[in-house]
């Protein structure tokens, strides 16, 4: 007997939670953990996809910089090594820069296609309500 009285008063409304009920809401748990899960593949995607940019920078600048000590080695007069040099820098500036506005262009991409999924399941359960049914107007 004090089972049951407990069972209403956990309930709220007197009576026992339909399993019907239980079945919605655990249906509704797992679309949102779907949603998170492919949030965290996008987020994972974008992360990798700017490591793999990262390594072919980083790779690109390193053979300009052999190329670059190899011209100044070949330098004859201070003038001609200043301006290798020069040329090396700005160059290197236009580069790193590039690669600044690149990785900023994948960084926002990553975070929109991150956050979509969530957004979305969080808009649904918005119009909806926690039980995943349409709500009254």
């Amino acid at each position: 007997m004090a089972q049951a009285s407990t069972r209403k008063k956990a309930n709220g409304n007197g009576q026992s939670p339909n399993p019907a009920d239980f079945t919605a809401m655990f249906a509704e748990n797992g679309k949102t953990f779907e949603a998170v899960t492919e949030a965290n593949k996008a987020l994972m995607q974008g992360w990798s996809d700017i490591n793999q940019e990262l390594m072919r920078f980083f790779g690109e600048r390193f053979k300009q910089d052999m190329d670059c000590t190899q011209s100044l080695m070949g330098c004859s007069r201070p003038e001609e090594f200043i301006e290798v040099q020069r040329g090396f820098m700005e160059q290197a500036m236009r580069d790193y820069w590039s690669e600044a506005e690149t990785l900023m262009n994948m960084a926002n991409g990553m975070a929109r296609n991150g956050w979509a999924p969530v957004e979305e399941r969080a808009t649904h359960l918005a119009e909806s309500g926690p039980s995943g049914t349409a709500a009254a107007k």
